[in-house]
């Protein structure tokens, strides 16, 4: 976020979760994840941000947590692009996805 301002005002309005993609910049206020997913020739990406966020928001539903929302969402987002049909994800694969990715809190 880019200021403590701009956090509060999403607090304000109940918003707990903020995510960003490839932030450059470190807020002292906000955790800071690195997720590398395994390394796959990808079929299809249409989709793996909507497949990503859909993942995430079962997981924050399902009272998961960070990490294991985290690792969940980047597993069926893989799934989802090794799919020729875009928003296809092939649940019996998760978890083998889930193997090679590495998450880091920074």
């Amino acid at each position: 976020m880019e200021n403590h301002r701009e956090l509060a005002s999403f607090r304000y309005y109940g918003i707990a979760h903020i995510i960003r993609s490839r932030r450059n910049d470190r807020s002292d206020r906000c955790t800071t994840w690195t997720i590398n997913p395994p390394v796959v020739k990808a079929v299809n990406t249409v989709g793996c941000g909507d497949t990503l966020v859909g993942a995430l928001a079962v997981g924050f539903y399902n009272h998961l947590t960070y990490e294991e929302c985290l690792i969940n969402a980047t597993a069926a987002a893989v799934s989802n692009a090794m799919e020729k049909q875009a928003g296809k994800v092939d649940i019996e694969k998760i978890d083998q996805y889930k193997q090679g990715i590495i998450l880091k809190k920074e």
